[in-house]
């Protein structure tokens, strides 16, 4: 936020993009005649192989002009994988590997 600032809009754009979040979890986990648990599970390891797909894009892209929306979409699944996660794990969920190994030096 230290180029532009921040505004309390963003925070509530946040808020609101979890409850999102957390309302389609329920219509889907319904749909399915799943608990929230399991639907959670499901959904997570989706996430993982999203994520996965999303990075890998990324790094093979030529330059940053090349991949706008690759990088947009994988900000939106690091939030969703940050609000799903339960507090102990969060950080580990949040950040890649290599940045958990610097972060540890």
């Amino acid at each position: 936020m230290t180029v532009c600032g921040y505004h309390p809009h963003m925070g509530d754009g946040l808020k609101r993009f979890a409850e999102g979040l957390l309302l389609a979890l329920q219509e889907k986990a319904k749909r399915n005649q799943r608990d929230m648990g399991t639907q959670m599970s499901r959904e997570a390891d989706e996430i993982v192989i999203l994520r996965s797909f999303l990075e890998e894009r990324v790094r093979k892209a030529d330059s940053h002009n090349d991949q706008p929306v690759e990088l947009a979409f994988l900000g939106i699944v690091y939030i969703c994988q940050f609000l799903m996660a339960d507090p102990a794990r969060r950080f580990s969920a949040a950040v890649s590997p290599r940045d958990r190994d610097f972060h540890r030096q």
